[in-house]
């Protein structure tokens, strides 16, 4: 998409998903639609499958689950946007708070053209005045989670995700898409805690854009 593009679809009055011409000049979505985002309370964002305190924007449910889509698999690049918006709901961080987008593995950014949470960290960054740490680094090139069973999933990201070590005296707030079991934050967080000599010494916590919250949860 070029610039032309992206700027007319930022501008256009068309909400990009009701179509009605009653967008908010400047945003992808009228107002209308905007408050029927599957949102979470922050009382009950919580994800507790992760070790670490780590929290949901919203549930994976419509229409967040096809924006995402839009944004990974079909080049909707401004959609960014909207979705650092929607992570922008939850609690502002503390000044200082380091933000660690999850990482694409390189395969997957040659295939997308871009990497798709390194622009949300970069959107909430200048929203939150803070800086981004990219210490994580994808190993290699694994199937997709969503293909796999619970299991799966953990096994898939076991060997998956390195990290260099973090800066000292920083919280560091992991920021990932979606989570489902938990498996690769959980395993993010056992890279970063790593570093210390327990691994209550790391300030890690996560924010994802959205999660399968189950009655359980």
């Amino acid at each position: 998409m070029n610039l032309t593009q992206t700027l007319h679809k930022l501008w256009a009055p068309y909400c990009a998903l009701c179509r009605f011409e009653n967008k908010v000049p400047g945003k992808l979505l009228c107002t209308g639609c905007f408050g029927d985002m599957p949102l979470r309370d922050f009382d009950e964002a919580q994800i507790h499958s992760v070790s670490v305190p780590a929290f949901a924007a919203a549930s994976y449910a419509y229409p967040v689950d096809q924006l995402l889509h839009s944004y990974k698999y079909h080049n909707q690049v401004q959609l960014a946007d909207l979705l650092s918006e929607l992570i922008a709901t939850l609690p502002r961080p503390r000044a200082g708070t380091l933000l660690v987008p999850m990482p694409s593995s390189t395969a997957r950014i040659k295939e997308r053209g871009f990497d798709h949470m390194d622009l949300i960290a970069q959107r909430l960054a200048k929203h939150w005045d803070l800086q981004i740490w990219r210490g994580l680094k994808r190993t290699g090139h694994a199937p997709k989670q969503k293909t796999l069973s619970r299991s799966e999933r953990h096994a898939n990201v076991a060997n998956q995700l390195s990290s260099r070590a973090p800066p000292l005296n920083h919280t560091l707030l992991i920021l990932d898409d979606v989570s489902t079991t938990g498996a690769t934050l959980n395993a993010a967080v056992r890279s970063l805690q790593g570093h210390f000599a327990k691994a209550s010494d790391a300030r890690v916590f996560a924010y994802v854009l959205a999660h399968e919250f189950k009655h359980s949860d």
